[in-house]
């Protein structure tokens, strides 16, 4: 009884809260991870996007203030844009005055064919970007955006820059009539916003754990409070199906259970087993005499009186009205017909009053000790009820062996 309760009570309450911790904090986990890789994600197109409107507004300022170094004049400008037209040293000036302030590295000038009219790196100045999708994306009128980390690259300083993130953007050239005539590839240094990025998404990161741990907790301590009510709920229901409602002792289903998991393991060779089947001897007469509410009363004596008689690993249930099966694990005959004469004789003894008159109290009992020839119980409880069927015949109120264990004895009273 103590052992099944608190296997219910702790180890059913232990695994469901350990699961449901498990569960949390692998969710907490999946969650935070996602969350900043999300957040980084965000941050990352928020600088893109914010770098190509720079890019944008660069662009238009830099035309602006010196479109006559790249448009060309009214009277040519549906014509694109030509490296024999450009003044390549005033606008490498220009730009090396006008770009730095806004964090731009390094920019380049194409043409609609895809040919590099201006580089502030003179050494790719000619090339052709046939298959430049982002280029291509401009040269439509789509500004065009992406970014990258260099792990070198050289400024309008001609200066080393090392592990620089860089944003790529794309940005259409139109002429004074609004047709296309080229695009400028502009390299914005971000890398000032890469720690910013970091602390964003660590502290954000961080308000939603502690978000998150206050609800777990929160969380995890209902479920804990409606766990410990659930398995009190199966504790009782556990014991309801096992334990006989009147004696307190198991019922009939749990002890035959019980019964055939112990004969399996003697049946396997492990051990040996023995059985004492116990009834009351002419309980009808108290019950018809007495009531059947002091029928009852008896019955509750005599099962408290066999469960304290019995060793802590043994079993004791009730086998039909007033019949009593005990199992003795590990117990020879020999040892069986003692604890079956310990408790005829405690029994013997029980002072049970009815109107200041004594009402005598006796069993008989049949032990039966399991044979590992045989192949099932049924053998065994036969065994017992014929002996217990023996200690009525010869007078009850005594202990008689099964005639057919290798040890045939009657103790009388």
């Amino acid at each position: 009884m103590i052992s099944l309760k608190w296997y219910l009570t702790h180890t059913s309450s232990f695994n469901i809260q350990g699961r449901l911790s498990s569960i949390l904090a692998a969710s907490m986990v999946i969650i935070l991870i996602l969350s900043g890789i999300g957040l980084h994600h965000l941050y990352s197109h928020y600088i893109i996007k914010r770098a190509e409107a720079d890019a944008v507004s660069i662009s238009q300022s830099f035309l602006a203030a010196n479109h006559t170094l790249l448009i060309p004049p009214p009277n040519e400008d549906k014509q694109p844009l030509d490296k024999n037209n450009l003044k390549i040293e005033a606008l490498d000036e220009a730009f090396r005055l006008f770009l730095p302030p806004f964090h731009v590295i390094k920019l380049k000038v194409f043409s609609t064919d895809g040919t590099i009219l201006f580089s502030t790196d003179p050494s790719i100045i000619g090339h052709i970007e046939h298959e430049n999708i982002n280029l291509n994306k401009a040269l439509t009128g789509f500004n065009s955006s992406k970014m990258q980390t260099k792990n070198e690259i050289m400024d309008l300083q001609f200066e080393s820059r090392f592990d620089v993130d860089v944003v790529e953007t794309y940005v259409p050239i139109y002429n004074l009539s609004g047709g296309i005539v080229g695009s400028f590839e502009i390299y914005q240094d971000t890398s000032r916003f890469r720690d910013d990025v970091v602390r964003g998404v660590i502290l954000a990161v961080s308000v939603l754990a502690f978000i998150l741990l206050v609800v777990f907790f929160i969380a995890f301590k209902m479920v804990q409070i409606t766990t410990k009510e659930l398995v009190l709920v199966q504790n009782e229901l556990q014991r309801l199906a096992s334990i006989d409602s009147l004696t307190s002792i198991y019922n009939r289903y749990f002890i035959f259970k019980q019964l055939n998991i112990e004969a399996a393991r003697v049946l396997s060779g492990k051990g040996k087993f023995s059985i004492i089947l116990l009834d009351l001897d002419l309980f009808k007469n108290i019950n018809d005499r007495y009531g059947h509410q002091m029928g009852d009363e008896v019955l509750q004596k005599v099962a408290k009186i066999i469960q304290s008689d019995i060793r802590e690993h043994d079993y004791v249930g009730r086998y039909g009205g007033e019949e009593f099966l005990v199992l003795l694990p590990n117990t020879d005959r020999y040892k069986a017909a003692d604890i079956a004469e310990r408790i005829r004789q405690s029994i013997e003894n029980i002072i049970i009053k009815y109107d200041a008159q004594l009402i005598p109290i006796s069993v008989s009992a049949g032990v039966s000790t399991l044979s590992a020839s045989e192949t099932n119980v049924d053998q065994l409880i036969n065994r017992a009820d014929k002996a217990l069927y023996t200690a009525k015949k010869n007078g009850r109120n005594q202990v008689v062996v099964s005639p057919k264990s290798p040890l045939t004895m009657v103790v009388n009273m």
